[in-house]
């Protein structure tokens, strides 16, 4: 049987209610990686979080953070790869987010990700991979409503979603849309000499319908309306990352679990 590369969303997927990856998934993904499973993560959360989540997880391959558009390598701290948001368009947008007052901006600088306050000077300096803002709804709606029929488009992808830790505060994210979870996974499978089939997926959301694209298998985790979503093996329960590990032990070992 062809080996497999495992990919998985991380909020509303893998991880608690509370945004943490419970000690006893770690251990059995750790398992898994022992025996020499290929597992690796698709994000939205930042290069931070993402190192600080996924700190107990035995996995050296890369790992895609900011929704895909960028590639990480935690065995060598390396950036390996990243889609940047058009200069032009952003200093456009920019002008628009200038006042924002929680407003974060991400950029390359010496081939390492920075993170800081949203600033013009910023945009004219640097590889820009995604802006952010962060507070609570009705001025996301707000701002999202100002900016997004005149900007997502192109290379522009603006997404709005609940904060995974906190349902009173949203989020606006900002990135280049040819850099999503699926041409991360392409990415990674690439780089690993992994086929486009050997991919076996997991996701929640919007954000993942481009995994699901490019995945030979993709589980749908949780109650999200199934249409959009490609290539579905089965609907898993959202049971805080036991039932997504399930299912890895079960294509590895071929042994038909419940999902509950």
């Amino acid at each position: 049987m062809n080996k497999k590369l495992f990919i998985t969303d991380l909020d509303g997927t893998l991880l608690t209610k509370g945004g943490k990856l419970d000690a006893k998934v770690a251990l059995r993904l750790n398992e898994l990686i022992r025996q020499g499973e290929q597992i690796t993560f698709v994000t939205g959360r930042d290069m931070t979080d993402a190192e600080m989540i996924l700190g107990a997880v035995q996995s050296e391959i890369p790992y895609a953070v900011y929704n895909g558009s960028a590639i990480y390598d935690p065995s060598k701290k390396k950036l390996l790869h990243y889609w940047s948001l058009p200069s032009k368009q952003m200093k456009k947008l920019g002008r628009e987010l200038n006042k924002c007052a929680n407003a974060n901006i991400t950029f390359v600088q010496d081939n390492e990700i920075r993170k800081e306050k949203f600033c013009l000077k910023i945009i004219n300096r640097y590889s820009l991979l995604s802006i952010s803002v962060r507070d609570k709804k009705s001025i996301v709606d707000s701002i999202y409503e100002r900016i997004v029929d005149k900007y997502d488009n192109g290379e522009i992808l603006i997404q709005k979603y609940s904060d995974p830790e906190n349902d009173k505060v949203y989020i606006i994210d900002i990135t280049n849309s040819y850099g999503d979870k699926g041409a991360a996974a392409r990415y990674i499978a690439n780089l690993l000499g992994f086929g486009m089939q050997d991919i076996v997926a997991f996701g929640n959301d919007s954000n993942d319908i481009s995994l699901s694209c490019i995945a030979g298998q993709f589980y749908l985790v949780g109650d999200a309306e199934q249409k959009a979503f490609e290539n579905m093996q089965s609907r898993i329960p959202f049971n805080e990352g036991v039932s997504v590990v399930d299912c890895m032990e079960d294509n590895v070992f071929n042994v038909n679990k419940k999902y509950k």
